[in-house]
């Protein structure tokens, strides 16, 4: 069995992706085969919505974990 094979398959989809300028995710997966289901895409969804300030507290709060972290 050839190695360069894999290879090659991948070197054509990333040049396939970049000429397209998209994700190979894209390429491969259908629109809701990958991401969230359920309650966490509509909590997403509701978050995409908000103001960015509003958004950036809940990335960082998300990074901290259940640690509550004071940022003066």
């Amino acid at each position: 069995m050839k190695q360069d094979k894999p290879s090659t398959s991948l070197d054509a989809l990333k040049k396939i992706a970049l000429g397209l300028h998209v994700s190979t995710d894209f390429l491969l997966f259908d629109e809701h085969e990958r991401g969230p289901n359920g309650d966490l895409a509509l909590q997403l969804e509701a978050i995409d919505q908000m103001p960015d300030d509003e958004q950036m507290v809940i990335v960082a709060f998300s990074i901290c974990g259940n640690h509550l972290t004071i940022i003066n």
